[in-house]
C-alpha cells in the first residue's frame, strides 16, 4: 500500500515505478510487476535494468518468447545471460551457445555461462568435456554450490553413483549447511540401495530445508520397493 501511494504522489517518476516492479517480483507477482514495468518503460525508455525487469517478469508470465524479444537489443551481461538460459528452456541450443560464447568473450570466467555451456554440451553427449568445464568453475570457486550440483549430477547419469557421492561428500565438507548437496547425496546413496545412509541424508536436508520435504518423498516413492518403513 505504501508503494501504491508512492505512485499516486509521484506518478511521473520512473523510478518509483522500477521500484513497484522489484517489490512485484519478491512477492512473485508477475503481473502487477509487468504493469509497473511498462509504466516506468512509458516514462523513461533509457535504463536497462528496466528492461531486464520486464524480462523477468514475462519469465514469470511464462511468455519466453516476449521475454527474448525485450532482451534482443540490451548489451548488457545480464541480457545474455537471461537470453541464454531461456533459449536453452526452450532447447534452442544453437542460439543459446551464441549469447554464451558472448559472455565468456567479456569474461572468460563467468561461472554461469560456463556452467550453462556445461549443461547443453552434457546434454548434448559430450559429456566428458562437460566435466571438464565443470572443473574449471571449481577451481575457480571451490565453493560453487551451483558446480557440485551440476557435477553430481552428471555423474549420476553416467551411473558414476560412487564418484557422485564423492563429489557431495566434497560439498558437504566445504558448506555443512548445504542442504541440496544432502538431499543429491541421499538420492545418490538410494540409488546404491544405502537405504539407512540415504534416510541420514534425507533427514539432515529437511532439516536444513523444511520446505524440501514434499520433493523428498518424492524421490523416495521412486523406489518403493527399497524403503518399506521409510518415515517420509
Amino acid at each position: 500500500k505504501l508503494m501504491e501511494r508512492m505512485t499516486e504522489i509521484a506518478a511521473d517518476q520512473p523510478l518509483v515505478f522500477h521500484s513497484l516492479a522489484s517489490l512485484c517480483y519478491m512477492q512473485e507477482d508477475y503481473k502487477a510487476m509487468n504493469e509497473a514495468c511498462q509504466k516506468a518503460l512509458a516514462l523513461s525508455d533509457q535504463d536497462p535494468s528496466t528492461y531486464f525487469l520486464s524480462a523477468k517478469a514475462a519469465v514469470g508470465l511464462n511468455n519466453g518468447i516476449q521475454a527474448i524479444a525485450i532482451m534482443l537489443n540490451e548489451e548488457f551481461v545480464e541480457a545474455y545471460q537471461m537470453r541464454a538460459e531461456i533459449l536453452w528452456t526452450m532447447r534452442q541450443a544453437k542460439d543459446a551457445n551464441e549469447d554464451i560464447e558472448k559472455l565468456l568473450s567479456m569474461n572468460p570466467e563467468d561461472e554461469n555461462a560456463l556452467l550453462l555451456k556445461a549443461e547443453i554440451m552434457a546434454v548434448s553427449g559430450a559429456e566428458e568435456q562437460a566435466l571438464e568445464i565443470i572443473d574449471q568453475v571449481l577451481a575457480l570457486n571451490p565453493f560453487c554450490e551451483k558446480a557440485y550440483l551440476l557435477k553430481g549430477n552428471l555423474l549420476l547419469a553416467l551411473k558414476e553413483v560412487d564418484k557422485a557421492i564423492e563429489i557431495y561428500d566434497e560439498a558437504i565438507e566445504l558448506k555443512p549447511d548445504f542442504a541440496q548437496a544432502y538431499h543429491e547425496r541421499g538420492r545418490a546413496k538410494l540409488e546404491k540401495g544405502d537405504k539407512e545412509g540415504s534416510m541420514e541424508d534425507m533427514k539432515k536436508a529437511i532439516e536444513l530445508a523444511p520446505q524440501s520435504g514434499a520433493t523428498i518423498s518424492g524421490q523416495y516413492n521412486k523406489y518403493e520397493h527399497l524403503t518399506k518403513n521409510v518415515p517420509f
